[in-house]
């Protein structure tokens, strides 16, 4: 699989189509490395792949960062110079910018994933047959989200990444647990009634439980549609 410094990069080092504005490119003023914080990292990694991916045109990362997070990364490598940092390709800076920010235990690792990636519900929401899309919609983006932050954290630093199973602090149990209304956990449940599969990672875990999650969006458009045929409905 390919690392995520690299499909990361890719789009602000070399964009896919050369696109030639003839006023103003888009503006970028919003895209900045403040702090030298996984969360920032994550945020600054995110909106970059959104502006180069929506507008096909590089940017110029190294300018993007603080003076204090450069400063900080230089005083870090010896030999590092300004001059040296505005020359790193965008793959290096975010590399950097990690190995600085990257779990160095399995225990804060575990800890980080689950503090960066919840699920996102209106507090009032209760899932039901006829009213499951919603709460499908979430799992698609927290399933996204979980991937993204693991691979960030898992990123040349394997001795302290979980392992892949469903016992106390494991990524299995750990993906299932930020599901609310037990879903995830009876789901997974479900699964394992039909099936002694272990997983080796995190995305054949999750391409499984994601393909039992349609079936279940499949029985509620489904129910959705008959309960159209009762009147009062």
């Amino acid at each position: 699989r390919e690392s995520i410094l690299k499909r990361l990069s890719m789009g602000a080092d070399a964009p896919v189509h050369a696109v030639t504005y003839t006023r103003v490119a888009p503006s970028y003023t919003h895209i900045k490395m403040e702090r030298l914080t996984l969360s920032q990292l994550i945020k600054f990694t995110e909106d970059i792949f959104a502006y180069t991916t929506s507008y096909k045109i590089s940017l110029p990362v190294s300018t993007l960062i603080s003076d204090r997070v450069r400063d900080q990364l230089i005083a870090h490598h010896r030999g590092m110079t300004v001059t040296k940092f505005h020359a790193l390709s965008v793959e290096d800076i975010l590399s950097y910018l990690l190995k600085e920010v990257c779990p160095e235990s399995p225990l804060i690792f575990y800890k980080t994933l689950a503090q960066y990636v919840k699920i996102e519900l209106p507090p009032s929401y209760k899932p039901t047959p006829l009213d499951f899309k919603l709460f499908y919609n979430a799992l698609l983006v927290y399933k996204d989200k979980f991937i993204r932050v693991y691979e960030m954290l898992s990123e040349d630093n394997d001795v302290n990444t979980p392992p892949c199973n469903n016992k106390e602090g494991g990524l299995i149990r750990l993906f299932l647990e930020g599901i609310p209304f037990q879903y995830g956990s009876k789901k997974f449940q479900a699964m394992s009634s039909t099936s002694s599969q272990k997983y080796d990672d995190i995305y054949s875990f999750t391409r499984d439980f994601m393909v039992a999650v349609e079936e279940d969006f499949e029985r509620s458009k489904q129910a959705t549609v008959m309960s159209h045929h009762f009147s009062g409905t």
